[in-house]
């Protein structure tokens, strides 16, 4: 017997016993198209989509950024997540160099997150940059809010795998503009060239033309920025539980009328 086949016996018995379960829920719900193809390889069946919610009041345009990193001379590009490689970082600090050069050293990148990797990914950083590239480590989910507005621009260079973007959600309510990787998951919150910007998954140059532009160019950013909140208020909690509250009372009269039917 090989080494991990009692962990597929397993697996294969407990996806067996889940998969029995779900096919027996009343409604099932998926955060995105992208997320309901996925759980249909799995758990077959009707899903409705209803995306997750955005805080629009925690997350706004008008909060006071940390000054320590406001500098009218500088462009703050930003990252916030887990130093993942599945989070795509990594391109991110491949492109900073082209980034640096062309802006005349304007642009820089705080990285907000941390993890075991994060040595492995300071070591990424090209010599050229590493007085550009600041890794600020873990931050307290109150001040989440205000590193949104301490950055100029908003990268997630993510490379797959990604259902939705809440991310990209608290960013555009906080009023950034956003540079997003291409992807099915993304593609449910932004609309490229309309309220963000997007570029082929692990294409480093694209990312850094496409980061370049926007540091030139404030009035793009605010235009994004705008455009990028008014899509996020679509996403405000009120509507979504709306949704999702309307589910719930419809399988709740099904089950009404099987009650008093029998």
């Amino acid at each position: 017997m090989r080494p991990d086949a009692g962990r597929t016996l397993l697996q294969d018995a407990v996806g067996g016993l889940l998969a029995r379960k779900v096919a027996r829920l009343d409604a099932r719900i998926a955060v995105s198209r992208s997320a309901e193809a996925a759980s249909r390889l799995y758990y077959p069946g009707d899903y409705r989509v209803i995306p997750n919610g955005v805080d629009v009041e925690r997350f706004h345009p008008e909060l006071a950024p940390f000054e320590r990193w406001r500098d009218p001379r500088r462009v703050n590009l930003l990252f916030v997540g887990r130093l993942d490689p599945r989070k795509g970082l990594q391109y991110l600090l491949a492109a900073m160099p082209d980034v640096v050069a062309r802006t005349s050293g304007r642009a820089r990148l705080l990285v907000v997150g941390d993890s075991v990797l994060r040595r492995r990914f300071e070591a990424m950083v090209p010599r050229t940059v590493r007085g550009d590239v600041h890794f600020l480590g873990h931050v307290p989910s109150a001040d989440l809010p205000r590193w949104y507005a301490t950055g100029d621009v908003f990268v997630s260079p993510a490379s797959g795998n990604e259902s939705f973007g809440i991310v990209l959600l608290e960013a555009m309510a906080a009023g950034r503009p956003v540079v997003a990787t291409d992807l099915p998951g993304y593609r449910s919150v932004i609309q490229p060239g309309e309220n963000a910007e997007a570029f082929p998954p692990g294409d480093v140059g694209s990312l850094a033309r496409l980061l370049t532009a926007l540091a030139d160019d404030p009035a793009r950013r605010a235009a994004l920025a705008r455009r990028g909140r008014a899509r996020a208020l679509e996403f405000a909690w009120p509507r979504v539980t709306d949704e999702i509250e309307t589910v719930y009372r419809q399988v709740l009269g099904r089950r009404t009328e099987v009650t008093s039917a029998a």
